[in-house]
């Protein structure tokens, strides 16, 4: 078992469809923490709430949460990961 599946609260499914993702924060505040010639790097006081919405099993599913993970993968791709409001 990878170190990372013991972490996680919930069981993974594979699953891929098209999803929306809209941010539902239209104002963040916090502090910086550095900066380059080619970005900043900064901690928000408050969570990115999203809403999301995607099919699973031929159903519409629109869900809010919050922003925890975001990867760069590629150079113009990023994996993203949410947690579900309860």
């Amino acid at each position: 078992m990878s170190p990372d599946a013991e972490r996680r609260s919930s069981n993974r499914r594979p699953l891929e469809t098209a999803v929306a993702l809209r941010v539902v924060s239209t104002s963040l505040s916090g502090l910086s923490d550095n900066l380059s010639d080619v970005g900043l790097l900064l901690t928000l006081e408050e969570p990115l709430v999203v809403e999301v919405e995607l099919t699973v099993d031929g159903e519409r599913v629109v869900r809010t949460g919050r922003l925890v993970r975001l990867e760069p993968l590629e150079a113009l791709i990023a994996g993203v990961a949410i947690e579900f409001d309860t």
